[in-house]
């Protein structure tokens, strides 16, 4: 499946909570609901290959909160949080687990991340 390109997220600032994204979902599989209930999900911005931040359902020391909200249609929330990134343009992409162990990365896009005046 190839991921679906998001058009680029509205730009955010360092420092500040982001709020851009609302969250994903009902999510559809060739236009049908997934036959499997969602396990996790995240969302990693990357700059270069290396790891800039990552979003998890799960998340560990480090990471940011996505919330699954209905595992049955696949929708999940972002809640407003910090996104420490610094200056530049990131990739970002999305990749779901459902309860069959099925892997699929289903959107991708870019953020910019501007310094503004007022950054630690």
């Amino acid at each position: 499946m190839i991921p679906v390109l998001i058009p680029p997220l509205p730009t955010h600032y360092m420092g500040d909570t982001w709020k851009s994204l609302l969250g994903f979902g009902p999510i559809l599989i060739d236009d049908a609901q997934p036959p499997n209930y969602l396990v996790s999900c995240r969302m990693q911005f990357r700059d270069r290959n290396e790891l800039g931040y990552e979003l998890n359902s799960a998340p560990e020391a480090g990471e940011g909160t996505l919330t699954i909200t209905n595992s049955a249609t696949w929708e999940i929330a972002v809640p407003g949080q910090p996104l420490p990134l610094t200056s530049g343009i990131w990739l970002w992409d999305f990749e779901t687990v459902d309860s069959e162990d099925i892997i699929l990365t289903l959107y991708k896009g870019s953020i910019r991340v501007e310094k503004d005046v007022t950054y630690d």
